[in-house]
């Protein structure tokens, strides 16, 4: 695997070769991804389109120690949204070992959210999709360079008390999280024929 910055893949490969990558595809050793390689990557998220420029997309980079921080804060979100509370401190703890243990399999890990700016004449949905355009050219900039990824939407991330607890600003709104890792296997890909799913009007 190569995180040549000079090399990357063209786009159109990237963009058929990108895979959501499970764990279990992962290199079972994960060095450091190169700090300027992540620039790169976020550099790119933040050339994705918005209405009016608004460029609503935030982004907190957990790496190194820092991802400990992350598990701690995802698992309270869990035990939150699974109800429990003093009284189960065992699954608590285990839900916070469980954690740990995840953020550990990946290098990075970025927790991506959405700004609605304070005067817009936009509605707050068109900063979430702008947001989602950004996470997937965070994607394909992954994938040329060599690096697996995957964004994730689960119940920890999207709680409601997870961004503020991570430090991000008021107004921000989850979009998803996203890991990138050294890859072991690629994931095969499969798609129907385009033509299915096309209207084409001529006249």
């Amino acid at each position: 695997m190569s995180t040549d910055l000079h090399s990357p893949l063209d786009t159109a490969t990237a963009i058929r070769t990108r895979r959501s990558v499970p764990f279990g595809r992962l290199s079972a050793e994960q060095p450091e991804i190169p700090e300027a390689l992540v620039w790169t990557l976020l550099e790119a998220a933040h050339w994705a389109p918005s209405h009016g420029n608004t460029q609503p997309w935030r982004f907190g980079v957990f790496t190194g120690a820092g991802r400990a921080r992350l598990a701690e804060v995802l698992a309270t979100s869990m035990a939150a949204h699974k109800g429990l509370t003093d009284a189960n401190a065992e699954a608590v703890a285990e839900l916070h070992a469980a954690q740990q243990a995840t953020q550990a399999q990946a290098p990075v890990w970025i927790v991506v959210a959405a700004k609605t700016p304070a005067i817009t004449k936009f509605p707050p949905q068109e900063e979430d999709w702008a947001t989602a355009a950004a996470i997937q050219n965070l994607l394909l900039a992954a994938r040329a360079h060599g690096l697996g990824s995957k964004w994730m939407t689960n119940a920890a991330v999207m709680h409601p008390a997870t961004l503020p607890a991570l430090g991000f600003e008021e107004g921000c709104r989850p979009i998803g999280l996203v890991y990138l890792a050294q890859v072991d296997e690629w994931p095969e890909g499969r798609r129907d024929p385009v033509a299915g799913q096309v209207m084409w009007v001529r006249e």
